[in-house]
């Protein structure tokens, strides 16, 4: 285990350096950061999910869909798990016609990137498409909230806490610093201390070693921690989306340039249900729209997911 750690923490630095939510018996399980201090146990190894947010955001340069899409009785979800992404793997594959329609179309504006005859206009709106399309990697772990154990009145369990980009890359050079690749198995593991403050727009995650006196704390679980219930997080968290319903409910130029790519959705898994607006009748406009353009200083933790 030690050398898988040290191997995928690796791998996952040099991913970060080149690109510059199952069945659970109830409870609140979600962990979620609120500005101060926490205190928490992270169990078992990290999951790595690939999403895109297509959600309203002024993080998306370009909206790909209509507003009305996310709302009424049938919304699309604001991030959606890419279907080029093997949850159970983790690694990217090719799934031939049911190739993801957002990698897909930030694929689609890539290749028109390259013609040499647009305007500076023209390829900045292309690599705002891009930045809305491309996916994003979400770093998930088992964690035992020590400031708040309860996943529901009077039982305690495992949440699952997310782990920004920032604050995964933090928490990999600290296990690598201290060669600590037991810091999260149950018999080994230590807790942890993470700060979120805000820093003008921005949000700042800071983690450190739980300490007794100058030495790391270590934690084994106990008895009564070791018989919870473990979420599956591939399970919870990779369920994939629905790509001809993605599709279908783009906005038109969007989807004309994935066709004029040669892109083919694939057959609908929402049988006779409509894929028009989330209120169930065709969206009142299909015209593109461009968030505003007043967070170029964003970091990471301003993405909405």
């Amino acid at each position: 285990m030690a050398m898988r750690m040290i191997d995928r923490i690796k791998a996952l630095q040099e991913r970060n350096q080149k690109s510059g939510v199952g069945s659970f018996s109830g409870g609140d399980i979600f962990f979620k950061f609120t500005e101060g201090t926490h205190h928490i146990r992270l169990v078992g190894e990290w999951v790595t999910i690939k999403s895109h947010w297509i959600g309203p955001s002024t993080y998306n340069k370009a909206l790909l869909f209509d507003e009305d899409e996310f709302k009424g009785e049938n919304p699309l979800k604001r991030s959606v798990t890419c279907s080029n992404f093997d949850t159970q793997t983790e690694m990217t594959v090719e799934h031939g016609k049911e190739t993801c329609a957002l990698c897909a179309l930030n694929e689609a504006a890539f290749s028109l990137l390259r013609d040499k005859r647009l305007s500076e206009e023209q390829r900045q709106s292309l690599k705002d498409i891009m930045s809305s399309a491309r996916p994003n990697e979400r770093y998930f772990f088992l964690c035992i909230d020590r400031d708040n154990p309860e996943i529901e009145e009077g039982r305690n369990g495992f949440k699952i806490i997310e782990f920004p980009k920032s604050l995964m890359e933090q928490w990999s050079l600290l296990v690598q610093e201290h060669d600590d690749t037991d810091c999260i198995s149950d018999e080994n593991g230590v807790d942890w201390v993470i700060t979120k403050k805000k820093d003008g727009a921005k949000t700042k995650y800071t983690i450190s070693y739980a300490t007794s006196g100058r030495n790391i704390k270590q934690t084994p679980l106990t008895e009564e921690e070791l018989a919870y219930e473990r979420p599956d997080i591939r399970k919870i968290m990779g369920k994939q989306a629905d790509m001809a319903d993605i599709y279908s409910r783009m906005l038109d130029e969007y989807r004309d340039m994935l066709d004029d790519a040669g892109y083919k959705p694939p057959v609908s898994e929402k049988e006779g249900e409509s894929q028009g607006s989330g209120n169930g009748q065709p969206s009142a406009s299909r015209k593109a729209a461009s968030a505003p353009k007043d967070d170029d200083n964003f970091d990471d933790e301003n993405v909405p997911f």
